[in-house]
């Protein structure tokens, strides 16, 4: 038999562990190409984005600690009704049905969480660039006409002669494309190429809206461009571009190569590279502007 007394205390731990699974879900849960806007927002402004998609350091404080204190708080204020409580459950074949449901539950919950987190810090490696080898492609580079993170047109005339590297991303990618942008991050570091150019796969969530946004998770500089536009207007750059991709209809998950192309000075010269950071730095070393 449950207390009277403890009722109240065990429905509140109900409500703290429901409301903490609920908000673990938003922070990690894949969110749906079908999804409002509003729910990316909301993500983005609880617990930040990190470059893995992943909340940023004080996201996950607020994901841990708060729960946590919840709880102790509970066990301060109630500690004595919640052990009654729970004894009074665990003596009921309802309760303890309860009890092993909840357990079972917070087990998958956490083993889905580390599985998620896991498949972002550990990218497939054979989705990534791995040859370090550069290929000559064209003497003049494809067009490049698109809108900016600053809502501003761009062009390859916006280069104004500088080196750049110029790749292709999309926001909601919580593998590939973040650990692509952190070694090209890294790379371009160590190199004489000044200018960063990704060109979002998904216009269909990277709305020129949103630009200014995923540009500041992935830690593009200030002098980088983050390039969108209308559906019918990247699509006609990925393919100018020559760059593999298919999109799921349903889930708007993004299949697709990832090129890197290095643009010499004059902006004329393209080529594709393939290799992680070493390789590519040493690349962009050799290659002339």
């Amino acid at each position: 038999m449950i207390p009277r007394s403890s009722r109240f205390p065990l429905l509140a731990l109900a409500a703290v562990l429901l409301v903490s699974a609920a908000w673990w879900a938003l922070a990690l849960w894949p969110i749906p190409a079908s999804a409002p806007g509003w729910l990316e927002r909301t993500r983005e402004i609880c617990f930040g984005r990190s470059a893995t998609g992943l909340p940023t350091p004080a996201g996950w404080l607020a994901l841990i600690l708060e729960p946590v204190g919840l709880i102790v708080a509970l066990a301060v204020v109630w500690g004595a009704e919640l052990r009654a409580g729970l004894a009074g459950l665990s003596s009921r074949r309802v309760g303890q049905a309860l009890l092993g449901t909840a357990g079972f539950l917070l087990v998958g919950g956490l083993t889905s969480a580390a599985g998620r987190i896991r498949s972002a810090l550990m990218p497939d490696s054979a989705t990534t660039p791995v040859a370090s080898r550069a290929l000559r492609l064209s003497d003049r580079a494809p067009p490049l006409a698109l809108i900016d993170q600053r809502g501003e047109p761009f062009t390859l005339a916006r280069l104004g002669g500088r080196r750049a590297l110029v790749t292709f991303a999309y926001g909601h990618c919580e593998t590939v494309c973040p650990t692509l942008l952190a070694e090209l991050r890294r790379a371009r570091g160590s190199s004489t190429v000044p200018v960063l150019v990704v060109v979002t796969l998904d216009p269909w969530r990277d709305t020129p809206a949103r630009l200014s946004a995923i540009a500041a998770a992935w830690g593009l500089a200030n002098g980088d461009y983050l390039l969108g536009g209308g559906v019918s207007e990247v699509e006609a750059v990925l393919a100018e571009w020559d760059v593999s991709w298919e999109r799921d209809s349903r889930s708007g998950e993004i299949v697709h190569t990832v090129p890197v192309f290095v643009l010499t000075g004059d902006g004329l010269r393209a080529w594709q590279v393939g290799g992680g950071q070493a390789g590519l730095a040493v690349r962009l070393g050799r290659e002339g502007g």
